[in-house]
C-alpha cells in the first residue's frame, strides 16, 4: 500500500467517515476496524530506531539518483551517524518514497535553472513566482503563483509558460515512471 493510500485512511478512521463524490458517510465500528487493519504496521514512525540485527533503510546516491539502501542495526558508529541525521527509516516504503521525492526535486531544480534563472528569481521582488502542487479535491497537478513568500523545500518558476512545461515535461513523465509514487494524478 502506498504511503497516500495509508495517509488517507488515516484520516477516515480519524473522522469515522468517509466521503464521495461530496457525500459523508458515516462508517460502521466494524468496517472501522477493518481499515484499521489495512494501515497496521510493525512501525508507525518511520524514524523509530530499531533492534540490534534488525533491518533499516538509509538513501545514498548512486549514479547520480537516490536509492534506498537496506543495512543491518549494529550500533557501530554509522548507524548512529544515520540515525543522528534522520537518513535511517525503518520502514522501506517510507524511504523510498522520500527518496523518490528528493529525486523529482532535483529534477525539477535543474528544470528551473535550465528555463529560469533558479536563484535570480527573488532578485525582482515585484514579479509572482511559479510553484507545482497537487490539488487534493481534483488530484491533479497543478500551478500556484507566490508573491513573497519563499519556502526553502519549494522550486519555483518565472512565468506560467515555464511551470506548465516542467508539470509536463518532468513531473507527469516522473509519475509514469515511478508508478509506485504517492503522489499520482488519477
Amino acid at each position: 500500500m502506498k504511503q497516500g493510500q495509508i495517509k488517507q485512511i488515516e484520516r477516515i478512521l480519524e473522522d469515522k467517515k468517509v466521503k464521495i463524490h461530496r457525500v459523508e458517510i458515516d462508517l460502521t465500528e466494524e468496517q472501522l476496524k477493518k481499515l484499521q487493519q489495512l494501515v497496521e504496521h510493525k512501525y508507525k514512525y518511520p524514524f523509530k530506531r530499531v533492534g540490534h540485527w534488525e533491518k533499516y533503510y538509509s538513501i545514498s546516491v548512486f549514479a547520480g539518483k537516490f536509492e534506498v539502501i537496506e543495512y543491518v542495526e549494529n550500533h557501530i558508529e554509522r548507524d548512529v551517524e544515520r540515525f543522528s541525521n534522520g537518513n535511517y527509516y525503518n520502514n522501506k516504503g517510507f524511504a523510498e518514497q522520500v527518496a523518490m521525492d528528493m529525486n523529482l526535486q532535483q529534477r525539477l531544480r535543474k528544470f528551473t535553472y535550465e528555463n529560469s534563472g533558479g536563484k535570480e528569481l527573488w532578485k525582482c521582488k515585484d514579479v509572482g513566482k511559479y510553484y507545482i502542487a497537487l490539488d487534493a479535491d481534483f488530484n491533479k497537478w497543478i500551478w500556484r503563483l507566490e508573491w513573497f513568500e519563499r519556502n526553502p523545500f519549494q522550486v519555483y518558476f518565472k512565468d506560467l509558460e515555464t511551470v506548465e512545461r516542467a508539470i509536463e515535461e518532468v513531473v507527469r513523465p516522473f509519475c509514469k515512471e515511478n508508478p509506485n509514487y504517492r503522489f499520482q494524478e488519477e
